[in-house]
């Protein structure tokens, strides 16, 4: 059986597939290449590597030149470190980054943005976005402006164009609380008048109506509505800023 025949039967080696099937591949690749000097096994290997893997081998190259056993040693060492990483990344986003104190939208999206690239190795960068933004809503701290910034959010947006979106509302959101603080309170009349779109269409509520929990129901759709609505116009109105 040839060398090369052998060879092909052997799956490309990337770096990212994960501590047991890098060691599978290497056991496939071991009994391939036994019995041929260490220069010509080198060789094979550079010829199944790819990526991340090249760039460990490489560097374990530097470190032992024409010795294959300590090659593949600091190879198998450099990618467990990496998947170790990984792991760690993917976990901490899971359980939820956690902003720290101080921390501008900024430098939270970066931080963001580093854990999702080592959590998911490989993934396409439109992916990488739309997992980044996900991770930077649930981040971000104040429970109205995530819930804001989900309704506002379009699809196939960019994470850099988000981010932008998300640092100019959160600076507007503290202006506008700060200017509401310094405020005198304003005596509110009896008679609220909400004015929305001509196409806008309500729940119906009314007072008659003996069904709490469909009353409650109504009332909540008829608050997101005018959320959104209300969220939508201070969104035009940062546009213009």
């Amino acid at each position: 059986m040839s060398l090369s025949w052998a060879l092909d039967k052997i799956p490309d080696l990337k770096g990212p597939e994960g501590v047991d099937q890098i060691k599978t591949f290497f056991k496939k690749f071991d009994s391939a290449t036994e019995g041929i000097s260490d220069v010509v096994r080198l060789k094979a290997l550079e010829s199944k590597i790819i990526g991340r893997a090249e760039r460990a081998f490489n560097t374990a190259l530097g470190n032992s030149p024409f010795i294959y056993s300590s090659v593949r040693r600091e190879m198998l060492r450099i990618l467990e470190t990496t998947d170790t990483k990984e792991i760690c990344a993917f976990d901490e986003l899971m359980s939820g980054v956690k902003r720290r104190e101080n921390e501008n939208i900024d430098l939270l999206a970066n931080r963001i943005a580093s854990l999702v690239k080592r959590a998911y190795p490989g993934m396409t960068n439109n992916l990488l976005d739309e997992y980044s933004i996900k991770h930077l809503i649930r981040s971000i701290g104040d429970s109205n402006l995530a819930l804001n910034l989900e309704i506002a959010r379009q699809d196939g947006m960019s994470f850099d164009s988000f981010v932008s979106l998300a640092a100019r509302a959160e600076s507007t959101q503290k202006a506008t609380r700060h200017t509401n603080f310094q405020s005198k309170p304003v005596q509110h009349s009896h008679n609220v008048i909400i004015i929305l779109p001509l196409e806008t269409k309500l729940p119906a509520l009314t007072v008659e109506n003996q069904d709490t929990s469909h009353a409650i129901a109504s009332l909540v759709e008829i608050i997101n509505i005018c959320r959104k609505i209300t969220w939508q116009l201070l969104l035009d109105l940062i546009e213009h800023f």
